[in-house]
């Protein structure tokens, strides 16, 4: 795969996770970083991204499964401030 077309792919995964943050109510927002950000991604690159959950939504919340429409998931982290 070459990096364009790794960049390509990458691009609409970021894409998808527009779409389906904007289709799921309960999301508050989503905070891309890392290198996709800067435009430094690469054939070696992942999706870096903080989803912002409405507080009485938590609890039903299936956030490795909403990960995993964009693609295979590798990890993922819950925190709750």
């Amino acid at each position: 795969m070459s990096v364009h077309s790794a960049r390509s792919a990458l691009d609409d995964r970021i894409a998808r996770l527009r779409q389906l943050a904007h289709a799921d109510a309960r999301l508050e927002g989503v905070l891309l970083y890392g290198s996709w950000t800067v435009g430094e991604a690469d054939a070696h690159s992942d999706i870096e991204a903080y989803l912002y959950i409405q507080d009485d939504h938590l609890a039903d919340f299936d956030g490795p499964g909403f990960l995993a429409q964009l693609a295979p998931l590798k990890l993922s982290y819950t925190s709750c401030w």
